[in-house]
């Protein structure tokens, strides 16, 4: 009989030892860059909306209002991250969740603990990872795991500042391993941790909720299978398994009781502020569906859009710098193999460790549950995503739940090839077989030598000026000198969370093929009657000061300097505006 290929030929006498070591090696680094490259939230449009929230909850604070919205009752006046109620106010279009956690965070570190909280949170990510690859699949995949995942440039993107994506896939992956655990030793407790951990991620971002008929689907698919082998197998095995009423009543229960909590506090949430139980968020802010491409029907209709948007989704599973290096080149094949033809790779290899793990029949229930939420993640996010949406670029750091999945399901494969347990009959002989292995021990290790090399944490460290950001100095941005412009002013900007942290009334200038005329209207009948307006001489997003040499040239509106940080914006038909606040 062949004698299997040991991978501690590769790792010498005392593997453990050295794996641990590699695993708290990498984790160690990449918490010390986290830590020490924080980006402050202020610096950033989504987590610029968590921080304010954040600050607001821990003062009880929940919605925001103006004058003017009042009076109005015009969108402009809310700020873009915000939609207005049915009581007139408006409240913020994001999840409760990072908010939340942000909240208890602020009250316990202040502006410091909102700077460390995705550092803090990302490092916990990365550990909790680790250990549940580890538990399910062995030391090996673990590690294999861990260095594809700290070498992926999305999760450093995504922890150093409050990220939805980091901080759902934190709760995540705890809800995976749970439902794992649940279909392998028949606990039920467990079905209620997976279901509590799926909830809670589906509280920091709404998309979450596709967990839940992933999750139900799975759940039926292991009662229908159980009852079928009731049928056919011994009586000891009868009566050691039976699936009952009584069994089936105790796993619903178990399954649904936090779902029922989060889709209560959900229906209620939108009920309350936006008068349905199943109002969205942009059907109350711009009246109307912005796209016929992008509901919840899309999911059921297969259209070509939605392969393109799979493909494009399903390349983001592989290490980063595939698709990286897909996005960069000039010449990336698409004429040839078809635009987003890396999509296409991430699939066949599921596949592929579908088709090991259930001709090996070994962790079979781990792969089939991690392959069909990757599939059902990519699935929604392909059906929900807009054409819209689509033209510009679909963000890879949607699929950080996905690929931290597949990464698993990736090193289990590499590992299985690397002991050749994948083929019974070798029909290459040994020594082939062994040529087989070393040169993918050389690819992964010149892949990993590349990559690490490139990482966010390696470039500072081979940098000749390493520095750390201080949080101190950061800090210092607070209080705003809220003197410089007087009470309820108009704050006209893209980024309109600047604006609610002066505490102004922000204005958001609505764009149909260009300026929307009736925005800028609004604005100047709100400046004839009296109303303050002003501009940041920063820019907030990169070419909003195109926007007000457009304002200036069509429309009349003259922009003057007034004070440190603001610009005036008055009416006039002859006066120019001051170059300071027009240049970039």
């Amino acid at each position: 009989m062949e004698k299997r290929y040991q991978l501690n030929q590769i790792f010498g006498r005392n593997p453990d030892s050295l794996i641990n070591l590699v695993k708290i090696s990498v984790i160690i680094i990449a918490g010390i860059y986290l830590i020490g490259n924080f980006t402050p939230y202020y610096e950033a449009k989504d987590a610029y909306l968590y921080g304010i929230e954040a600050i607001n909850f821990s003062k009880g604070i929940y919605s925001m209002s103006n004058v003017l919205l009042e009076e109005t009752g015009r969108m402009e006046f809310v700020g873009d991250n915000y939609r207005k109620t049915i009581h007139g106010d408006a409240v913020p279009s994001s999840g409760v969740g990072t908010p939340l956690l942000g909240a208890l965070a602020y009250m316990i570190g202040g502006y410091y603990g909102l700077f460390y909280l995705g550092p803090i949170l990302g490092i916990l990510f990365l550990i909790i990872f680790e250990r549940i690859s580890t538990k399910l699949f062995g030391k090996y995949v673990g590690l294999l795991s861990l260095l594809f995942l700290t070498t992926c440039h999305i999760v450093f993107r995504s922890a150093v500042l409050p990220n939805t994506d980091a901080i759902l896939t934190l709760f995540f992956i705890p809800g995976i391993y749970y439902l794992i655990k649940f279909f392998k030793n028949k606990d039920e407790k467990t079905i209620f941790l997976a279901s509590t951990f799926f909830a809670i991620a589906s509280l920091v971002k709404i998309p979450g909720i596709v967990y839940f008929p992933l999750e139900l689907v799975l759940i039926l698919g292991y009662v229908v299978y159980q009852k079928i082998n009731q049928r056919k197998l011994s009586s000891e095995w009868k009566w050691k398994n039976k699936i009952n009423k009584k069994k089936i009543l105790k796993i619903s229960v178990l399954l649904f009781i936090p779902w029922i909590i989060f889709f209560g506090f959900w229906f209620s949430y939108n009920n309350y502020y936006y008068g349905g139980p199943t109002t969205t968020y942009l059907s109350v802010k711009y009246g109307v569906e912005i796209s016929s491409s992008s509901h919840i029907g899309t999911l059921f209709v297969i259209e070509q859009r939605d392969f393109d948007q799979f493909k494009d989704y399903s390349k983001y599973l592989l290490p980063y710098q595939i698709p990286a290096t897909y996005n960069k080149v000039t010449n990336n094949f698409d004429d040839v193999l078809g635009k987003h033809w890396p999509g296409l790779i991430s699939p066949l290899i599921i596949l592929l460790a579908l088709v090991v793990s259930f001709k090996q029949k070994e962790k079979r229930i781990e792969i089939l549950v991690m392959s069909s939420f990757i599939a059902g993640i990519i699935w929604f996010f392909a059906g929900q995503s807009s054409v819209e949406r689509a033209s510009v670029g679909l963000p890879a750091r949607f699929m950080l739940p996905a690929l931290s999945l597949f990464f698993i399901v990736l090193s289990y494969l590499i590992i299985k090839i690397l002991k050749s347990e994948f083929i019974h009959k070798n029909p290459f002989g040994n020594k082939k077989t062994k040529i087989f292995r070393n040169f993918v021990i050389v690819i992964l290790g010149v892949f990993f030598i590349g990559a690490f090399y490139f990482t966010p944490p390696i470039q500072m460290f081979i940098s000749e000026d390493i520095q750390f950001k201080d949080p101190r100095i950061f800090a210092e941005r607070y209080p705003l000198d809220t003197s410089q412009i007087p009470e309820n002013s108009i704050i006209v900007s893209h980024h309109n969370d600047w604006a609610i942290d002066y505490g102004a009334i922000p204005f958001v200038l609505h764009f149909q093929h260009g300026i929307n005329p009736e925005s800028v209207s609004l604005l100047k009948k709100s400046v004839s009657e009296g109303y303050d307006a002003f501009i940041f001489k920063q820019p907030t997003v990169k070419g909003e000061k195109s926007t007000w040499s457009n304002l200036a040239e069509n429309y009349d509106l003259v922009f003057i300097e007034h004070s440190e940080k603001f610009c005036r914006i008055i009416i006039s038909e002859d006066k120019e505006s001051d170059s300071v606040c027009m240049e970039e």
